[in-house]
């Protein structure tokens, strides 16, 4: 090919379709365009209408987001002003707001994830990417800090406050200082959020330690010194957890502590100004003026002083404190004098042994509370009453139950103090007569079996009787005994029955006009039985009447032979009752409720006999109401008889009442009534037994017109 041909073949192939050659734009074409056909048309229509509903469903999308996150703005504002709600309720909302702002994020992450991909499919270069997902990365991100303040802030813990119950005004406080810190608040809390506390350990003064453990709603605590006083409580809720509700108390002012906090008439009070002083030895002296008449009763050099108020009624004491270099302080505080200490809750001791008798005197105390009192400390003071005034002197013990031998003769007091799991503290005490020891030489013990040097020796079941004499008048004798089966009399005379065999101490108290006394100690040895006799019982309890079956066969005399069982049931209407000749075997139905004593003795030829008892409970019988009507439809005048012996119970009392006006009173089952006109009523009936239990039953009559 010529060269010049060549060079135009390569400027025609870059050269651009349709441009001109040379510069030169072609001739028109002699043929014109052809115009579309019908099908082409279609096709650009169909491909405009499918343009205009996408532009449609693009602008459908972009509102229904629009108004979406308008909702969810909308939604999360209402979410920050309601939660936390500081009653704990909310609960379901808090749950609802979770929920729904957990889908917003894992939509706004989908969402983003979902174009993502499709824009990689779409054939997008990756340099494309960012430029494309700014915005929708921007609206996302945005979506999940929203969503995250929303779950920090709805999710916030509420904070829990201790109440304080007592003193109701908390400012210008005093110490000491009594107050009482309460929970009804929290557990309002809780109990929205469906927990409730188990229990509360208490930190009355926040140094991290705990000074209580508690279960009640409440508790006391005392304040002797001024200051800001944080005070804690740990809970332990009811699925397991453990939360911290807390307060703060201040207590500006001090004044001078006086124990008891309650004194009573001529009762010795320890007045205390400690709290006052930081520096005893830096004080020359405190001035006491008790009575408020301006008069100085006393001038100590120490901070604690004691007095006793001759009389009843309100007294201004006022304590002046002498500084070293001639500072002085004066303070005031009102104490009342009361006849008798009124305490926050009851409680008695209980004594075992005489309160009044000779040295060496030993006696077991103890303390009884009522049921609902939750004790937290007994503490036991015991001395005279000089002892007890110095709070280092007397005996100190504690315990539910304590016991002490007081060794020298005098008049002792044993102080019981309880704290109860409140903190409230109830006190009282008891007087204990210390006699010189009494000495009677001629004490002569007899009886059956023969006590022989101090011992009494018999074969179970003992029966045990003995007395004793003295030439000395105006002596009386008293028993103390431990471990008998039966004790019949301790007065006098000494008789009780040893069932058990073992060694057991019995004491006999000899005592005179003075109320001194001396002890002379026996011993009682119960050997084995030689012979075995029991029974059984079924059932053993029950509801009256109430049918037991007993059995004796297993009774067994190794040196002789039963020929026949005597047996008592304790049921009978005599107050001997005679015993019953029967079989080993024997079935005996109680009728009535109680505890019934059952004997049996068993005979042998050789005319001995020997027993044995048990004890059968009969429960009293549910009370429940029962009516059979002899018929429930009819005429007017219709007549029913009303069958009430069904019912249950320890019946007193039927009280009828037959809906017609008409009531009626019976002390039996039985009752007859003629319904005089038409209509459908409602009988009633109650049953009432003595103790004032009572039971209803109902039953329908209809008494149709003629």
């Amino acid at each position: 090919m010529p060269e010049g041909m060549e060079n135009t073949s390569a400027q025609d192939e870059g050269r651009k379709p349709g441009a001109p050659l040379d510069g030169l734009r072609p001739p028109t074409e002699k043929n014109p365009p052809v115009a579309p056909t019908v099908r082409e048309e279609g096709a650009q229509e169909e491909d405009a209408s499918t343009g205009q509903r996408q532009k449609k469903l693009l602008l459908i999308l972009l509102g229904g987001g629009a108004l979406f996150l308008l909702c969810t703005l909308i939604f999360a504002f209402y979410l920050f002003i309601t939660l936390p709600d500081p009653s704990g309720a909310g609960q379901g909302l808090r749950f609802f707001g979770n929920l729904y702002f957990g889908f917003v994020s894992l939509l706004a992450v989908m969402s983003v994830s979902l174009l993502t991909l499709r824009m990689i499919r779409a054939g997008t270069p990756p340099e494309e990417l960012p430029r494309f997902l700014l915005r929708p990365g921007i609206a996302a991100t945005a979506l999940l800090m929203l969503s995250a303040l929303v779950f920090v802030q709805i999710n916030r813990g509420i904070p829990l406050t201790l109440d304080i119950i007592d003193p109701q005004n908390t400012q210008g406080l005093t110490a000491p200082l009594t107050v009482t810190f309460g929970t009804d608040s929290l557990r309002t809390i809780l109990r929205n959020q469906n927990l409730a506390p188990r229990e509360y350990s208490w930190d009355f003064n926040g140094d991290g330690t705990m000074d209580a453990k508690t279960q009640e709603h409440e508790v006391t605590t005392i304040y002797k010194q001024k200051g800001t006083y944080v005070v804690r409580a740990r809970i332990t809720l009811s699925n397991g957890t453990v939360q911290t509700a807390s307060t703060r108390i201040v207590i500006p002012n001090a004044v001078f502590s006086i124990t008891p906090e309650l004194p009573v008439l001529n009762e010795v009070i320890l007045f205390d100004a400690a709290n006052l002083v930081a520096d005893p030895e830096k004080i020359e002296g405190i001035e006491w003026d008790f009575n408020g008449d301006g008069t100085i009763d006393q001038t100590v050099k120490t901070v604690t002083t004691e007095y006793a108020f001759p009389e009843l009624g309100t007294f201004q004491v006022q304590a002046t404190i002498q500084h070293l270099g001639g500072l002085r302080e004066t303070f005031n505080r009102t104490v009342t004098i009361l006849e008798e200490r009124k305490q926050p809750f009851a409680f008695s001791i209980e004594t075992e042994g005489q309160v009044r008798g000779s040295a060496p005197l030993g006696i077991v105390f103890s303390v009884q509370t009522p049921e609902e009192v939750q004790t937290r400390d007994i503490a036991w003071r015991i001395g005279t009453p000089e002892e007890l005034r110095d709070p280092k002197r007397g005996v100190s013990k504690s315990g539910e139950r304590i016991s002490h031998v007081f060794q020298a003769p005098g008049e002792f007091s044993v102080i019981a103090t309880i704290t109860d799991s409140r903190g409230r503290i109830a006190e009282k005490s008891v007087i204990i007569s210390v006699l010189e020891p009494l000495t009677v030489r001629d004490v002569v013990i007899s009886g059956e079996p023969r006590p022989v040097g101090g011992k009494v020796e018999g074969v179970a079941p003992l029966d045990l009787r003995l007395s004793a004499t003295t030439g000395t008048p105006f002596i009386t004798f008293s028993w103390e005994q431990e471990n008998a089966s039966i004790v019949y009399e301790t007065d006098g005379g000494f008789h009780a029955l040893y069932e058990e065999e073992g060694v057991f101490p019995v004491v006999l108290i000899a005592t005179d006009e003075q109320g001194r006394t001396q002890k002379t100690p026996l011993e009682v040895t119960v050997l084995p039985p030689r012979s075995q006799v029991s029974f059984t019982a079924v059932p053993a309890t029950g509801v009256a009447p109430l049918t037991v079956t007993f059995d004796a066969s297993e009774s067994s005399v190794p040196d002789g032979r039963i020929t026949g069982f005597a047996w008592t049931f304790g049921d009978g209407d005599t107050r001997e009752e005679k015993p019953q000749l029967l079989g080993a075997k024997v079935t005996h139905r109680f009728e009535n409720e109680g505890t019934y004593t059952v004997t049996v003795r068993a005979l042998t030829e050789d005319g001995r006999s020997l027993e044995a008892r048990k004890t059968i409970v009969v429960r009293a019988p549910t009370l429940h109401a029962c009516i059979f009507p002899s018929r429930t439809t009819g005429g007017v005048p219709m007549g029913v008889r009303f069958d009430a012996s069904c019912s249950t119970g320890s019946i007193q009392k039927y009280l009828w009442t037959f809906g017609d006006g008409a009531t009626s009173e019976q002390v039996t089952g039985i009752q007859d009534h003629v319904f005089e006109r038409a209509g459908i009523f409602t009988v009633l009936l109650e049953i009432t037994d003595g103790k004032g239990n009572f039971d209803q039953e109902t039953v329908t009559i209809t008494v149709q017109s003629p």
